[in-house]
């Protein structure tokens, strides 16, 4: 927890951040919520370039996440979020993709 010493017309006021931190950390699940589910939504569609190229955006932002969250020793209060796995994304990619021309659906393990 942050404290601050304030004064305010003369008296010392010590104000602690711990509010500002919840809200932060409230913040940062519902974006990491929203992200693994539209991460998951691309991938499931990654047959489209474009929503491959999504769900690579996706990754990205969530990798960097996980990382310091490792580096951090940082937690988020819902457990289901501490499991998940940025690299699920790539894996859902590979296995949602089509066959390119000129390959068989046996090379993409189908």
């Amino acid at each position: 927890m942050i404290q601050e010493d304030v004064v305010v017309s003369g008296l010392k006021e010590t104000n602690t951040m711990s509010k500002a931190v919840s809200a932060g950390d409230a913040i940062l699940e519902q974006v990491v919520q929203v992200a693994i589910a539209a991460g998951r939504e691309a991938a499931r569609q990654a047959d489209d370039p474009r929503h491959a190229g999504r769900a690579l955006a996706y990754y990205d932002v969530l990798d960097v996440i996980w990382q310091q969250m490792q580096v951090l020793g940082y937690r988020f209060e819902q457990s289901a979020l501490n499991a998940f796995d940025p690299d699920g994304l790539l894996a859902a990619m590979s296995c949602n993709q089509r066959p390119h021309d000129g390959q068989k659906a046996n090379e993409h393990g189908a």
